[in-house]
Order: structure tokens, then sequence, then C-alpha cells
């Protein structure tokens, strides 16, 4: 039985508990032990997890910005799950401390779903809205940043170093795989593929 819980509860597109899962909860923990879990107590539980973390995390940033925040990077991407249709947009924050150590933190992810409106100019403005909204979180604002690294998409390249005024640089490992793309003749529609042979 515990074997079919850990695999089932691996699965993708799992929806809810399996059967075993719940028949083993109820074997070992006494009802006494057995925590609630709904809506109120999973956003009580995130509040508590991102409040201490998020104090951890601005006075990192305080220090650092003591010392030199102009020399800090941000890393700037849109990510898309395989198994969902829906955009992310995520910024990490890469510093040096005092103490001359690399650090990096993870400032925020957001669902990217402009609304209708906001999207009637293209989604460059509520692209930086959000940026700026995510920095604004922490106590930062563009000025602190010296510069950016993304991969090479023609809106979020505009928007690190025209619109932003970062000193833009290509993200290495979005660099390789574009180069390897390129390198090998790989594109989305295989009759225009400029390595056929390869494509079989």
């Amino acid at each position: 039985m515990e074997t079919l819980r850990i695999v089932n509860n691996n699965l993708p597109y799992r929806l809810g508990e399996y059967q075993e899962s719940i028949s083993i909860r109820e074997l070992v923990f006494k009802d006494a032990l057995q925590a609630v879990i709904n809506s109120k107590v999973v956003c009580h539980s995130i509040v508590e997890l991102y409040t201490p973390t998020k104090g951890v995390l601005e006075d990192l940033l305080w220090r650092t910005k003591l010392v030199q925040l102009q020399r800090s990077r941000q890393l700037l991407n849109f990510g898309v799950p395989k198994v969902q249709a829906t955009k992310y947009l995520g910024l990490r924050l890469y510093m040096i401390t005092e103490q001359f150590e690399f650090k990096s933190a993870l400032l925020g992810t957001r669902h990217f779903v402009p609304r209708y409106g906001e999207r009637e100019g293209g989604i460059r403005l509520p692209f930086r809205r959000w940026i700026k909204d995510i920095l604004r979180d922490f106590g930062l604002t563009v000025r602190d940043l010296y510069g950016s690294t993304s991969d090479a998409g023609p809106d979020v390249r505009w928007m690190m170093s025209e619109g932003l005024k970062l000193n833009w640089q290509w993200c290495i490992p979005h660099m390789t795989n574009a180069a390897t793309k390129v390198a090998c003749g790989m594109v989305s529609n295989a009759a225009q593929s400029k390595n056929q042979r390869r494509r079989r």
C-alpha cells in the first residue's frame, strides 16, 4: 500500500489524495493528531512562511545596499510550465555581500496574465509595472540595480535595455540553448529545418 501511495502521489495531473494515502494516515495517526487542511489553514501557513522569509531577505538587501547594491544584477525570465499554457514572470536578484559572498534571491514569481485593457498597447506596459512592483515589494527601485541578464526575446530585451535602462547581457543557459538550436538547424516547423537528416 505504501508503494502505491508513493507512486500515485507523484503522478502528474493528480487532483486529490488517493485512497492509499487516506488509509495509511488513518492507520498511523491518532484522530487528535490529524490536522484540518482547508483554504484558511493553507493561506495562514503561507503567510507564516512568507513573512519571516521576506524579513530575512530585506535585511540582506539592506546590508548589501549599504555596501554597493549598484553592482547587483537581476535575472528576469518568463516561464511556461509544460502542463499549463500560462506564463509566469520570475525575477531573481544576484548580489555580492559585504563579506564578498555571491548571493542570489528569488524576489518573486507572478502569473503573467495582463488584463485586456492593459494589453492594448502591447505587453510592455504591464511587464514594466510588474517588474517595478516586485522590486518595490522589497524596497528597491531600478536605480538600485546595475544590470540585467535575460534571454534575447524582443520584449524582455527591450524592457531591460531600453525600458529600464539597465546594462543587459545574455543569460548563459539561454544563449547556449539558442546557439545549439542554430548550429543544429532546429526550428519549430520541421519543413523549414536546415538540418533535414537529423529531423527524422
